[in-house]
C-alpha cells in the first residue's frame, strides 16, 4: 500500500497543532509513521529511541492527553474516563 500523499507533513502539523514537543512529540510521530503501522509497540519504542516500553508508554498517554475530548479541538473518540488495554 501507498503512503498517503503529505501523511508526514500532516503528522507534523497535528503535533505542532497539539503542542507535542520533545519525547512526546517523538513518540507521536513514530508510532504514527506510516511505515510503522503494522509495527508492534516492541519495535515503535525501540525505533523511538526510549530505553525502556514503560518510558514510550508514559508518552503516548501524555500524547493521548492532548487529543482527549475535554480539550480544545479535541478528538471526541477518546473518552478520557476509558482505560485501554493494559491499564
Amino acid at each position: 500500500m501507498k503512503q498517503p500523499k503529505d501523511w508526514d507533513e500532516f503528522l507534523k502539523h497535528t503535533a505542532d497543532n497539539y503542542e507535542l514537543q520533545g519525547k512526546s512529540q517523538c513518540a507521536f510521530l513514530t508510532r504514527f509513521a506510516y511505515e510503522n503501522w503494522r509495527k508492534q509497540d516492541k519495535e515503535i519504542w525501540e525505533l523511538a529511541g526510549f530505553a525502556a516500553p514503560e518510558a514510550y508508554k508514559k508518552q503516548m498517554t501524555n500524547v493521548y492527553a492532548c487529543f482527549s475530548q475535554d480539550k480544545p479541538n479535541g478528538c471526541l473518540e477518546l473518552a478520557s474516563s476509558e482505560r485501554g488495554p493494559g491499564k
